[in-house]
């Protein structure tokens, strides 16, 4: 089991929803809503994600609340660039749940993430022409997924979760990824920078990836760490499925034996400085 004490403990799926005492706040977006006149409550909405991102940006400090919740009332889509940036000190360490609530939520966007604390609950995401990476996490962040997340892959050698410097992704939800027209997904999870990824610990998800191109689950460098059980992968692919390159890690299954170079797994390029395990 991989422990790093560069994150808190406190980012754990199961102590995370059991540390704060108080309610998580509520933001809401509906189409139907005001940037300008909206005031984030269910009575009177956003109009758009990006007006309540800028909204907790500058108007919230929450230290001690037990996060906050941005819900939508309307199936919504949003397409281009979006930040969330410096945001883990505001919410003391609570997280930014973006959350479907029942409605069909898209975004095709290049997510950068910074700093901050967030997890997204039934959410879609598809690649943008204009962004390598769908959701790029960075600087001592944390990202969860909760109950089923969806990518679309429209575009060719696309990074789908990027995490770097410091920061933790993990997995507590089924994932669906559809690439279209026989494009290359390029990457779904890459790592480096003393990063962790966790996909290994709810029993009950799965990852399901079905693609007739060439695509890789992992691409692990530079101090970055991936834990992983290989029964969650379902789906087809060509092509290498993992990559493990200088200074990078990867646990599958904890049986270093069943995934050695040049093994079925797919493990491809490994050096000494690289451990697969």
């Amino acid at each position: 089991m991989f422990t790093s004490n560069l994150i808190s403990d406190k980012l754990s799926y199961e102590l995370s929803n059991k540390f704060w005492k108080k309610a998580p706040l509520n933001l809401y977006v509906s189409t139907n809503g005001s940037d300008d006149t909206g005031n984030g409550t269910e009575q009177k909405p956003f109009a758009s994600l990006t007006k309540a991102l800028t909204y907790i940006k500058d108007n919230l400090i929450l230290k001690g609340q037990g996060g906050l919740n941005v819900k939508f009332l309307t199936d919504y889509s949003y397409s281009g660039s979006l930040y969330i940036f410096g945001q883990a000190g505001n919410i003391g360490q609570g997280f930014i749940n973006i959350d479907g609530n029942g409605h069909k939520v898209t975004l095709a966007t290049g997510l950068n993430i910074y700093n901050s604390h967030v997890s997204f609950t039934d959410i879609d995401f598809e690649t943008n022409a204009n962004s390598t990476n769908v959701i790029l996490i960075s600087w001592k962040s944390a990202v969860r997924f909760l109950g089923t997340i969806n990518f679309t892959v429209k575009h060719d050698d696309k990074v789908l979760i990027y995490c770097s410097y410091f920061s933790k992704f993990e997995n507590a939800s089924n994932i669906n990824v559809t690439v279209e027209d026989n494009k290359s997904i390029g990457r779904f999870v890459r790592v480096q920078r003393s990063a962790f990824v966790d996909l290994s610990y709810i029993d009950d998800k799965t990852i399901s990836l079905n693609c007739s191109c060439s695509f890789a689950f992992f691409d692990v460098f530079s101090r970055g760490y991936v834990q992983a059980v290989t029964n969650k992968f379902t789906g087809e692919s060509k092509g290498q499925k993992y990559y493990c390159n200088t200074g990078g890690t990867i646990s599958i299954n904890g049986k270093g034996e069943d995934f050695l170079p040049g093994d079925e797994a797919g493990v491809i390029q490994p050096n000494k400085a690289c451990w697969v395990g």
